[in-house]
């Protein structure tokens, strides 16, 4: 930092406290300039950044008392600890040089700062287009379509959320959920910034935010914090080609209470196989069975009323799959789709609220494993 600089700010404690919190999240670990607040100043406006050149959060607020203007690199978790322990009302700032004096009340800190120069800026917002986006459908949708991310890092096409007109999609390979949205806007969101999109969304009370992109960079503007994210070069996968459209294809009805269904999952799956997870669905007339079986011969079954009208069938799997399904569906029946099993492919099981021509508002898709690994076949 340069040795000329000299500030002097003020701001209440509960308001640069709340800005530090939303921008952490994304703070780069380490002691560098990238693992501070970069905090600019100026008479009127105050805005902090956290970065870790992958993310960006800034927070601003226009509750800053000052006369001058400079920016500041302060240590994050320093910084943001001594807020947590200060007492309510103003923290006035005094910094000269590569020192930061902070007192509250009757308490005072010295904090050794690092050179703003150091900190990677994000990009200006000079050509973002913006649209307007409904945030709990947005929300919603996240919080629907998260848990089929695909955290394997080797299949980085996959490791994203892809919405393309009012359709979000997440697929791992080994399954696929979809999201219909009441807005149309295409972007892919990285996995990483998933969570923190989450938090922000989470966090708004707003009914609506904003949302673009410019070159190389996606932009969410929720409240007074803006989110940026480096878009990912990917190209993720056609699923509509590769799975959504075979699966729609599927016309045998299942249908079975959610709540029933998932507890019999959860008390079954206590035997299940650790390393293989699979479960069995046993369909017979008006009934499902859900059933385990480890590599030890520990089993267990449980029986739950169910709609079905086709011939006995055996459906092997994943039960983390079909809980995490089953958890984010929002009606209390299941209708689940099933096709013919072929002699060497197994049809998809589908979980839909519609399955016609009209693309339905809700969609799991998880593929069924073979029976050999519930020790049958």
């Amino acid at each position: 930092m340069s040795e000329g600089v000299s500030i002097a700010f003020t701001v209440k404690r509960f308001g640069f406290l709340a800005l530090c919190e939303k921008a952490l999240p994304v703070i780069a670990p380490g002691d560098t300039a990238m693992s501070c607040f970069l905090v600019d100043i100026a008479p009127g406006a105050i805005t902090v950044t956290g970065s870790d050149l992958e993310l960006v959060i800034q927070a601003a607020s226009t509750s800053v008392a000052t006369d001058g203007s400079a920016a500041l690199a302060i240590p994050a978790k320093r910084l943001l600890a001594l807020l947590k322990e200060a007492p309510e009302g103003d923290i006035a700032v005094e910094v000269a040089g590569a020192k930061a004096t902070v007192t509250a009340g009757s308490v005072s800190w010295d904090l050794a700062l690092k050179d703003p120069a150091d900190f990677t800026r994000p990009p200006a917002l000079t050509d973002v287009k913006l649209a307007t986006v409904k945030r709990e459908s947005l929300l919603t949708g996240l919080k629907s379509v998260r848990h089929a991310i695909c955290k394997d890092g080797a299949r980085l096409p996959l490791m994203m959320v892809d919405i393309m007109e009012n359709s979000m999609t997440a697929s791992d390979g080994g399954r696929l959920q979809r999201y219909t949205l009441d807005f149309s806007v295409d972007m892919k969101i990285p996995a990483a910034a998933v969570p923190h999109l989450l938090r922000l969304l989470s966090s708004s009370e707003a009914a609506e935010i904003r949302a673009g992109e410019q070159e190389g960079y996606l932009v969410f503007q929720v409240g007074a914090a803006t989110f940026i994210v480096r878009k990912t070069m990917a190209r993720f996968p056609d699923q509509e080609r590769l799975i959504v459209r075979p699966a729609l294809l599927n016309n045998l009805l299942l249908r079975v209470d959610r709540r029933e269904l998932l507890q019999a999952v959860a008390r079954v799956r206590v035997n299940a196989d650790a390393e293989t997870s699979a479960i069995g669905l046993r369909l017979t007339r008006d009934k499902v069975t859900v059933t385990s079986r480890d590599k030890d011969g520990n089993g267990a079954e449980q029986a739950v009323d169910a709609w079905w009208k086709e011939d006995d069938r055996l459906l092997v799997v994943n039960h983390v799959f079909l809980t995490q399904m089953l958890e984010v569906w929002p009606y209390d029946s299941c209708h689940f789709w099933l096709g013919l099993d072929g002699a060497k492919k197994k049809s998809l099981v589908v979980l839909s609220d519609r399955q016609d021509e009209a693309a339905p508002t809700q969609l799991g898709i998880i593929n069924q494993l073979h029976a050999a690994v519930l020790g049958h076949g």
